[in-house]
């Protein structure tokens, strides 16, 4: 079973509603703490995918992370662009030291890696005006696990500059017994 729903439009499995609100593209962002800036190494761009996740229900010791590999969770978003390449995307969050942390899904260890953004992201010290003209503003990217009632926001992508992202998907896997649900957003 699938659903295909545009930027802005909202979709729902069980507990969760999910809304992509916009995607923004650019070779530099500036970190949600609001003094860290970033650009993406040559021949890249960061794609940032402002995706809002609500809780509507679920006690987070029960699943209260909405992407994850369990029954009554979305598999991790993939950005897929005009060349048919998928991307998956970079957990966004600031570290207690102030440093941009994101965690990454190893499909082979089925886990989280989280590393340090500095590591994948070029820090910019003294931007000059021609940096700061093309810089996006990013959120700090997903809490991984909201509350009843609480939301989450975010998506960061970092993909090749000649791409274009078309679409983001992911594939809800329900109780026992129940098909899985493929949400496909179309982004153009």
């Amino acid at each position: 079973m699938s659903s295909v729903v545009r930027v802005g439009e909202a979709f729902e499995a069980s507990v969760w509603r999910v809304v992509v609100l916009d995607v923004r593209e650019s070779c530099c962002i500036q970190g949600p703490e609001g003094v860290i800036y970033r650009q993406a190494p040559e021949g890249k761009k960061v794609v940032l995918v402002g995706v809002r996740v609500e809780n509507r229900g679920v006690d987070p010791s029960q699943h209260g992370n909405p992407f994850g590999s369990g029954l009554g969770q979305f598999t991790r978003p993939k950005l897929i662009t005009n060349t048919g390449n998928e991307y998956l995307d970079l957990g966004l969050k600031v570290c207690k030291d102030g440093r941009l942390q994101y965690c990454i899904y190893d499909p082979y260890t089925q886990r989280f890696v989280k590393c340090i953004l500095d590591d994948y992201l070029e820090e910019v010290r003294t931007p000059d005006t021609e940096f700061l003209s093309k810089v996006i503003k990013c959120r700090e990217i997903f809490c991984w696990h909201l509350s009843p009632g609480a939301k989450g926001e975010g998506d960061l992508y970092v993909i090749p500059e000649n791409e274009l992202p078309m679409k983001l998907v992911t594939t809800y896997y329900p109780p026992l017994h129940k098909p899985s649900i493929i949400f496909e957003v179309m982004l153009r």
